[in-house]
């Protein structure tokens, strides 16, 4: 199969256009590539799949040890289904929301997994062995627990004492996930942003909070 054969077939993995009993092993050889386009694509396409052990299982793999920076940050970003998911572990209603009949979501991502996952992210986020882009990448998936005290002040640290606006898009993309009222007041400033860059990812993350103190702003 060639790059451009190979290229298709992911395309069609990552569409859910492929048979999914054939799609686990044809993920994992193209993330097995020596190509770093097609496994570049592999990584995301594989979001699609992280339910299945085997491809969380690579997938991890290569967030810990890929000697290409590129693939290791993507591998990192693609993390973020288990964290969104298995977040729900670490979940808790507050007080005043529960009630005897208050559900407790228990998530289908293995509580191993998701603690894996998060403990890994959390060890390279701030790593100086990693380069900014993977670290920025693990703190982009950890957004998806920032609503957990240790992450939320990473989130916070990361947003002030960003050294380059795409530290700032990231802790701001974090943000974006939780429903915070600092990260709220935080985005709502970056709104004035005259960086289309952070100005974008400040849209952005009002959207995702459905922040509707922003949208007069957004509008205009």
């Amino acid at each position: 199969m060639n790059r451009s054969q190979a290229l298709r077939e992911l395309a069609l993995l990552e569409n859910y256009e492929f048979d999914r009993g054939d799609a686990p092993v044809r993920l994992l050889t193209h993330l097995s590539s020596a190509d770093i386009e097609i496994a570049m694509a592999a990584v995301r396409a594989a979001t699609a799949y992280m339910g299945l052990p085997a491809i969380w299982e690579r997938i991890f793999e290569l967030a810990q040890n890929s000697p290409a920076v590129e693939i290791r940050a993507s591998a990192n970003a693609a993390l973020w289904p288990i964290m969104q998911e298995g977040g729900f572990w670490d979940w808790k209603p507050e007080p005043a929301e529960e009630t005897d009949e208050t559900e407790i979501i228990e998530p289908t991502t293995p509580r191993e997994v998701y603690e894996a996952t998060k403990t890994h992210l959390l060890a390279r986020v701030d790593s100086t062995d990693e380069p900014d882009e993977v670290r920025r990448r693990c703190l982009e998936s950890l957004g998806h627990v920032a609503f957990l005290p240790e992450v939320r002040q990473i989130v916070l640290r990361h947003y002030r004492e960003a050294e380059s606006h795409w530290d700032k898009i990231s802790a701001l993309f974090a943000m974006g996930l939780q429903q915070d009222e600092e990260f709220e007041s935080i985005v709502l400033e970056e709104l004035h942003s005259t960086q289309s860059g952070i100005l974008c990812e400040a849209i952005h993350s009002a959207a995702s909070m459905v922040f509707e103190e922003a949208w007069p702003m957004v509008a205009s």
